[in-house]
């Protein structure tokens, strides 16, 4: 990751470490850290340095996708600052960018075997679908269909959902996350669930049936409930619509 974000740095002009920094708004220290390979950068940061570099995030961070040296509309992953009960601002990230006709959606995403739901996000797209009124012309829209039944009975197997990852997320809402892997390079893993809080050391989600993962004697809120640390979570988008693709 820090050959590449060298490389995004010199293709967006800025002729030093020190000269981005100040165009970031960050200490020269931390920058250079990152770009020399002394320390990682997570995927908040990941966020930050692809919309000043105009790159794509998931290929800074995962290696994932293309380069994409053109702009984008607001690809931006969920800050710890937003408050636990709510994400205030657009988180737009998606696993590649999406171009469509106005009457079709991309649909990504494979699903895997397990009962978590888990699907993998690796840039590919699987299909199209018919486009939901309200996102016809929404940069960065897409669908993917639900794998497992831990959300029955509000989504079935193989059910098609469509976010807008513009819109920000409330206690409540559906969502589907994006959860980057333990390695460089591994694919992003997608889940279907509900959310229930973020903050600056995790996220809260649940589904509507046990996990098969968890002790009987677990509390029944935790038999429904799914955490993962924040650094690992690349995105949460809101979704907006479901139905038979």
């Amino acid at each position: 990751m820090h050959e590449r974000l060298k490389l995004a740095r010199e293709k967006a002009g800025f002729a030093s470490k020190a000269q981005a920094a100040k165009a970031l708004g960050i200490p020269a220290s931390t920058y250079a850290a990152h770009e020399n390979g002394q320390n990682d950068f997570d995927p908040t940061q990941a966020e930050a340095y692809a919309r000043k570099f105009n790159v794509s995030a998931p290929w800074l961070l995962l290696n994932q996708g293309e380069m994409r040296t053109s702009a984008e509309a607001d690809q931006s992953i969920p800050s710890p600052e937003n408050s636990p009960e709510r994400i205030e601002r657009p988180n737009a990230s998606s696993p590649v960018p999406v171009s469509y006709p106005t009457d079709r959606i991309p649909m990504l995403g494979t699903a895997i075997g397990g009962d978590d739901g888990r699907f993998v996000l690796n840039g590919n797209k699987v299909g199209d679908a018919l486009c939901p009124p309200h996102l016809v012309g929404v940069p960065n829209a897409y669908g993917v269909f639900v794998n497992g039944t831990s959300m029955e009975p509000r989504y079935h197997p193989g059910e098609a959902v469509f976010v807008n990852p513009h819109l920000p997320v409330s206690r409540g809402d559906y969502v589907v996350v994006q959860i980057a892997g333990s390695f460089e390079g591994d694919d992003l893993s997608g889940y279907v669930k509900r959310f229930v809080s973020m903050n600056s050391r995790e996220l809260i989600l649940e589904q509507y049936q046990d996990r098969e993962d968890i002790n009987d004697d677990a509390p029944p809120i935790d038999k429904r409930r799914i955490k993962f640390d924040r650094s690992k979570v690349f995105a949460v988008h809101k979704i907006v619509a479901s139905g038979i693709a």
